[in-house]
C-alpha cells in the first residue's frame, strides 16, 4: 500500500522530461563480467533488493517475472546498467521462456542517485518504470 501511494504521488509530481533509458543486449555472461562500478557490493545488493521489493507493487505486473541480477553504475558514462532475467509467461500453465535484458539509465551513476533511505529516489523510480516498460515491450509474445 505504501508503495502504491508513493507511486501515485510521484506520478503527480513527474516532470515533462522523460527518463533516458536504453535497452541493451544482455546475457548470462554479463553477470560474470568484472565491470567497474561506483557501487560497493553491499550498495549494489541493497539497490537490487529495493528494486525487487518495489517491483511487484508498482511497475511489474501481469505475465512477467523479473529477477534483478546486477547493477553497474559508471560515472564516466553518467549511467547505471541493470541486468535482469525475465520469465514470460510466468504465471500460467504455458511453458515459460527466459530472456536476459539490460537497461542503461542515463543521468544516474552513484548510490545517492538511486536510493534515499530505504526507498528509490524519485528520479530513479521513474527511470525504473521506463526500463521495465522497454523490457516488457522487447519480449516476444
Amino acid at each position: 500500500m505504501r508503495f502504491q501511494l508513493v507511486f501515485l504521488v510521484l506520478m503527480g509530481c513527474s516532470s515533462d522530461v522523460a527518463p533516458v533509458v536504453e535497452l541493451e543486449p544482455a546475457s548470462a555472461d554479463d553477470l560474470k563480467a568484472d565491470s567497474v562500478s561506483s557501487l560497493t557490493v553491499v550498495q549494489a545488493k541493497t539497490v537490487l533488493h529495493i528494486i525487487d521489493n518495489t517491483c511487484g507493487d508498482t511497475w511489474c505486473d501481469g505475465d512477467y517475472d523479473f529477477a534483478f541480477k546486477k547493477i553497474v553504475c559508471q560515472p564516466v558514462r553518467n549511467s547505471c546498467t541493470l541486468t535482469t532475467l525475465v520469465t514470460y509467461p510466468a504465471f500460467s500453465d504455458q511453458t515459460p521462456s527466459y530472456y536476459w535484458r539490460s537497461c542503461r539509465m542515463i543521468g544516474v551513476s552513484h548510490y545517492d542517485d538511486l536510493v534515499s533511505g530505504q526507498e528509490l529516489t524519485s528520479g530513479f523510480f521513474e527511470d525504473m518504470g521506463a526500463c521495465i516498460q522497454k523490457i516488457e515491450g522487447s519480449i516476444p509474445h
